[in-house]
């Protein structure tokens, strides 16, 4: 009957848009509305002949075979990446948006598709086989329940890519065991498992033996992974501090190159434009031929402008309308823009005995520094590398491995908590687990 409340419990929350029933902690693994619906009907089946005065096992057959058909469909879109409509993402969109789906974890399906053939099977036992076959199939939904329960707090998926879909979310796991123990209940007071006519006692003290043996092995794999867990994150902890580390060195080198560089171009100007009317000197032709020179060297476009800010010489072309501009905090003015690439643009004035008289503007292609800066070989494949500018309530990425276009994020995620990069665009840094 537990089980039934929780079900039931579940959809209304669903239905009603409570997140703290769906999650029962906020942060958690929602349990989605198919979970509680196989709950809700394989709970009020079991409770059913505690309840009715002359209970029929069919109304336990056929829930069995509906839960069993309707996990092995979850199942089937799970092996052939399929989509047949039954996972209601419109009943789960209201809490992470699209991003959360309605989909079963395949783990607790294929525990739903034991408690389908358990409960169709335990009153139709004719035989040793279906007998075996029960307890069997109710030891392997106990044992999902346990490792559902451990693997969400261990979260294997981090550490290791094949143990992804092991995550179900804590009240699932806790339902499982407890549909393992009511379906245990149930057949141990059947005629056949009572009267020893397909199972002796020495068979069963073999299959209990078993039973806790096979758990015994499952708690000390899941020990390994305790062991392990530590180790794996100072490791993981250890490599992103040193990627993240090697790519700030990386930016920091190649802007400070770029920084000098622009600056040693501003020098040339001194000579070639020492006389009474320097301004009328840079706006000559020979002003022309050297920023052509300089072009040369690697910058994209490059234009002399008067203190008054009149262009007097460009050479190349500057991005006119860049999808995004973050200002650096450099001695220069410097910043980052985004025009189908990755741009730098400095502005350093020209200086002639010792005075300002013009700036010089330089746009620089840094197309070899974001691929390696975005490279996310090693780091694993859920690793991601951003490169933002702080808006007031949001934060304006350019375009990375992921996302290939400009894109805007919020500040914060569903739950109220800072993103990695709400911390970063505040000049703080560190790791966040």
């Amino acid at each position: 009957m537990t089980a039934s409340l929780m079900g039931i419990t579940v959809m209304l929350g669903w239905l009603l848009h409570l997140r703290e029933i769906v999650e029962f902690n906020v942060g958690n693994v929602p349990m989605v509305f198919n979970t509680a619906l196989c709950f809700f009907l394989a709970g009020t089946a079991l409770a059913w002949p505690g309840i009715a005065r002359k209970p029929k096992p069919v109304l336990q057959e056929t829930v069995g075979v509906f839960i069993f058909v309707f996990s092995a469909a979850i199942l089937f879109e799970f092996v052939f990446d399929k989509n047949l409509g039954i996972d209601w993402d419109f009943l789960h969109s209201w809490l992470n948006g699209a991003s959360q789906s309605g989909r079963l974890a395949p783990n607790a399906a294929l525990g739903f598709m034991l408690v389908g053939a358990t409960m169709f099977l335990m009153n139709r036992v004719n035989g040793k086989i279906r007998a075996l076959a029960v307890q069997i199939f109710s030891f392997g939904i106990l044992s999902i329940g346990l490792s559902g329960l451990i693997s969400y707090f261990l979260i294997p998926d981090l550490l290791y890519g094949w143990a992804v879909s092991a995550r179900m979310s804590i009240p699932a796991s806790l339902g499982m065991i407890a549909l393992a123990i009511a379906l245990g209940l149930n057949w141990r007071s059947a005629d056949w498992y009572k009267s020893r006519a397909y199972l002796q006692e020495d068979e069963k003290i073999n299959l209990i033996a078993a039973a806790i043996l096979t758990v015994a092995i499952m708690t000390a794999g899941m020990t390994g992974f305790v062991i392990q867990q530590p180790i794996q994150q100072e490791t993981l902890r250890k490599n992103l501090e040193a990627g993240l580390k090697g790519r700030v060195i990386l930016f920091q080198t190649v802007l400070q190159q770029d920084l000098a560089n622009v600056q040693n171009a501003s020098k040339i100007f001194e000579y070639r434009a020492l006389s009474s009317d320097p301004v009328h000197r840079l706006a000559s032709k020979k002003l022309n031929f050297v920023l052509k020179n300089i072009r040369n060297y690697g910058f994209r476009a490059l234009a002399v402008y008067d203190l008054n800010g009149k262009l007097l010489a460009i050479s190349g072309n500057f991005s006119k309308a860049p999808e995004i501009v973050a200002n650096l905090h450099t001695s220069i003015p410097a910043r980052l823009l985004w025009d189908t690439n990755l741009y730098i643009e400095i502005e350093t004035p020209i200086f002639v005995n010792g005075a300002p008289v013009a700036y010089l503007r330089v746009e620089r292609s840094l197309s070899l520094l974001r691929q390696h800066l975005f490279d996310t070989q090693g780091l694993g494949k859920s690793a991601e590398i951003a490169l933002c500018k702080g808006e007031r309530n949001s934060l304006l990425c350019f375009p990375e491995g992921h996302n290939l276009d400009v894109f805007e994020v919020k500040r914060r995620n569903d739950v109220g908590q800072n993103l990695p990069m709400s911390f970063a665009v505040e000049g703080k840094s560190g790791l966040i687990s």
